[in-house]
């Protein structure tokens, strides 16, 4: 029977931390989406509803209070589980597998090499946990604006985030966790209760890098030690009496795992947590280990696929949609390992950041603007100087909110009028001077 459950259990955990970091619950159409979301939307839902037949009237009340704190507050719970699978693992380590150590196929280095590798994932942790992930402020907004071009799909110049009261820079986006703008935002990560952005991605990286060596190297050393079990007990050799009945049986695989878990529980069960996880860290270390090595977070990855599904559902070409930050793959991950450098200072005459009287105007900085990143807009030169670009693709960032940026003016889409946007570029007179836009989506 157990072994049957942890046969059956094994796999399932598996399959549900896969859905879970790769499951596209709202649009995919794979095995992995339409499980997300039925473990994550279809059951939670109808566990809410069902509460009425115990807690009546109040019932869903409960679920949703209680929801909104698990999942729509930044709390430490998730922290303080993590504090306590690792410490109780180790401890649990300490007292029954360390002192098999040394045997038949490990050396006495193993029993302390584990102390290191787990003071370096809680260093890190802590590290991760107490950094800053590149929180955009009224102080910093123009040297982040400066370190990344808008691509004029996903991340439109002109957004304006009404919460923090600040221009978005490219790559940025608001998490309503934290409630605060994060430069190259890449997602918000449950387990250190932070933001991973510019800031902190490597500090990131690193603590699924050391997490997911702690497990492997944990899976090992565990797996030697059950071999070692099997060795010097001769195990499968043996003859073992069922104590109910008295009748004797010859040693099998089902078996010898009942004499394991019956007289080495511990072991068998730091050896089944440590090779699970490893199985789901190895997976999600390397997915995140290729976005990085695209330039491209998970934030984006995911923008950029709603764009080109919009894209073609109106017809259009979804290939317009393109990472423009991706340069060569070492290049890429010293950006992610190295704090990226602002652009340099445009002319003084150019706009500001900071917003007056429902205007961004003053003595700052501007978005980078590069044409040649856009091939999605048909740009033709119209009278009186002005440079109109028309284009059907809709901006793919849903956290944009109403502003405007250099004299220029950003609304939200009316659903009433027809999908599409007009840019309207006026080229100000004299020398050095910026572009002063006007972006209306229609």
């Amino acid at each position: 029977m157990l072994l049957g459950l942890v046969l059956v259990g094994i796999p399932f955990l598996i399959t549900a931390l896969l859905a879970l970091f790769f499951g596209d619950s709202d649009r995919g159409e794979t095995f992995l989406d339409f499980l997300s979301k039925w473990l994550f939307v279809v059951f939670p839902r109808t566990f809410r509803n069902s509460t009425v037949l115990c807690c009546g009237a109040r019932g869903p009340e409960y679920v949703d209070s209680t929801y909104h704190y698990l999942f729509k507050t930044n709390n430490p719970l998730v922290q303080i589980f993590y504090m306590g699978v690792v410490l109780g693992g180790y401890l649990s380590f300490v007292l029954y597998a360390q002192p098999l150590l040394p045997n038949v196929f490990l050396s006495s280095v193993h029993a302390y090499a584990g102390f290191v590798i787990v003071t370096a994932c809680l260093t890190v942790f802590l590290m991760a946990s107490a950094s800053d992930p590149g929180i955009v402020t009224p102080l910093n907004v123009e040297e982040k604006v400066r370190a990344y071009s808008y691509d004029g799909v996903v991340f439109q110049e002109g957004s304006w985030c009404k919460t923090c009261k600040t221009a978005k820079p490219a790559r940025s986006k608001h998490c309503s966790l934290c409630e605060v703008c994060v430069s190259r935002f890449d997602h918000h990560c449950i387990w250190i209760a932070n933001c991973v952005g510019e800031g902190n991605h490597h500090l990131f990286l690193t603590f699924l890098l050391l997490h997911t060596f702690l497990c492997v190297y944990g899976t090992f050393v565990l797996l030697q030690t059950l071999r070692a079990i099997l060795v010097e007990e001769r195990l499968f050799e043996a003859t073992f009496q069922d104590a109910s009945t008295g009748i004797e049986y010859k040693a099998s695989w089902g078996i010898v795992f009942s004499y394991l878990m019956v007289n080495y529980g511990a072991v068998m069960f730091l050896f089944i947590l440590c090779s699970v996880m490893a199985v789901a860290l190895v997976a999600f270390t390397g997915w995140h280990l290729y976005l990085a090595s695209m330039n491209v977070t998970t934030n984006e990855s995911y923008k950029f696929k709603w764009a080109r599904m919009d894209i073609a559902d109106e017809g259009g070409d979804p290939s317009v949609v393109r990472n423009v930050y991706r340069g060569d793959t070492l290049s890429n991950f010293v950006e992610v390992f190295c704090k990226r450098r602002a652009a340099p200072l445009p002319p003084p005459e150019s706009v500001s950041l900071s917003r007056k009287e429902g205007t961004v105007q003053g003595n700052g900085m501007n978005g980078v603007e590069d044409k040649e990143e856009r091939p999605q807009w048909e740009f033709k030169k119209g009278a009186g100087g002005t440079v109109n670009a028309k284009g059907k693709k809709k901006s793919a960032d849903p956290v944009n909110d109403e502003g405007d940026l250099g004299g220029g003016n950003v609304r939200k889409r009316n659903p009433a009028e027809e999908s599409g946007k007009e840019i309207n570029g006026e080229t100000t007179g004299g020398k050095g001077n910026d572009h002063a836009a006007s972006i209306t989506e229609r």
